[in-house]
């Protein structure tokens, strides 16, 4: 499932932890409530790139077990969004055997209750009005490069010794018959 753009609001009581039920989902008053049942086709993949998701009396995301030992949820990713669990829930209720298999999922957004130990590498969460808000940190690495700072430094290093040859180039070309002179002794 792909969520883009989207204002989910529930306001049902807060039911969880909620039973698997074998015909449906039993309500449990979250925004976004992922059954994992060994009896259903599984594979689930929710993506959230942006949206509003409140929940008056619950989590604002529920993953659990219904029915089996696993979750049969093979991602979640959140690059954007705002979530508010409010009822005294933080905004995730995930199952050990999710957190377990992905502890990393999120890489922006905003929430009511801090993310961090579900960030992506590179990513950071701030509190800022009273929500925590993911942007990505100054140290995030880029692909066989170092950081973004080391990165920087590398090709300032990088023009130095290209300088530094182009110099050395120039006075042995001006030098260069005293040079051969001193090789032919």
């Amino acid at each position: 499932m792909n969520i883009d753009g989207a204002t989910v609001l529930s306001e049902g009581k807060d039911d969880t932890p909620t039973e698997g039920y074998n015909n449906g989902i039993k309500a449990s008053g979250t925004a976004i409530q992922i059954e994992s049942n060994s009896g259903y086709a599984g594979n689930i993949e929710l993506n959230i790139d942006s949206g509003t998701f409140r929940s008056k009396n619950s989590y604002t995301i529920y993953e659990y077990i219904g029915k089996g030992t696993s979750s049969e949820v093979d991602s979640i990713d959140i690059s954007g969004g705002t979530f508010r669990a409010e009822g005294d829930k933080p905004v995730f209720g995930l199952s050990d055997s999710f957190k377990n298999m992905h502890s990393s999922f999120i890489s922006g957004g905003k929430y009511t209750t801090d993310p961090s130990s579900y960030l992506e590498t590179g990513y950071t969460a701030t509190l800022d009005d009273g929500l925590y808000v993911v942007t990505s940190s100054s140290a995030k690495l880029v692909s066989g490069e170092g950081d973004e700072v080391n990165k920087g430094t590398g090709i300032l290093k990088t023009l130095i010794v290209i300088i530094i040859l182009g110099i050395l180039g120039v006075l042995f070309y001006i030098n260069r018959n005293k040079i051969l002179e001193l090789f032919k002794r």
